[in-house]
């Protein structure tokens, strides 16, 4: 789609010439209202990007909402924005971000969080999603060994309090944690 500044520029010039007001007087209210809506996406926008450069996701995220309300009013059906995808790119690359440095800080339950925040907003741009995920796995496989070792044991709470660990970390598809329900006969809702 193209440039909403632009779109707004074009919007308003048909209007102000005779032969535009002449020619589109039926629908004056609708392209006022659209000029409307392109700015306040316009600006919205904006406003996300300064929030979100300034680490205040949610604040981004609620700014965000509603360009993403209006985009979905101005672009029927499957069509959407480059606001649109900038958005999920932008929010899904921030909450990879936090999700590394909960990693890093060993905050493993936060980090999956975060990483699949990012997933299920981007899910076609992951590269580095997929990497945090990989990074969780790793962390998986040392907590269900260390559970394996405390059940062998006798240790069957410390075995269980990793076991848990493991399924707070992990998606449903991931090796690990399938073993660690087969093993420790867990059901998870």
């Amino acid at each position: 789609m193209g440039n909403p500044k632009e779109a707004i520029n074009k919007l308003k010039k048909l209007t102000k010439t005779y032969r535009g007001r002449r020619r589109y007087r039926k629908h004056t209210s609708e392209i006022t209202e659209l000029i409307g809506h392109l700015q306040t996406i316009v600006q919205t926008y904006e406003s996300g990007e300064t929030k979100i450069r300034d680490n205040d996701i949610q604040g981004a995220k609620k700014s965000w909402d509603i360009v993403l309300k209006l985009d979905k009013k101005i672009f029927p059906g499957e069509h959407k924005s480059r606001y649109h995808r900038n958005i999920a790119n932008r929010l899904s690359q921030k909450y990879y971000e936090e999700g590394k440095k909960a990693l890093d800080i060993m905050r493993y339950e936060d980090a999956f969080k975060f990483f699949k925040k990012g997933m299920d907003l981007d899910p076609d741009d992951t590269t580095e999603l997929r990497a945090g995920f990989k990074s969780l796995e790793l962390k998986a496989i040392e907590l269900y060994n260390e559970a394996v070792s405390y059940k062998q044991n006798g240790s069957n709470k410390l075995a269980l309090k990793r076991a848990k660990r493991v399924l707070a970390i992990t998606p449903k598809s991931s090796q690990t944690r399938k073993k660690v329900l087969k093993k420790f006969e867990l059901v998870v809702n």
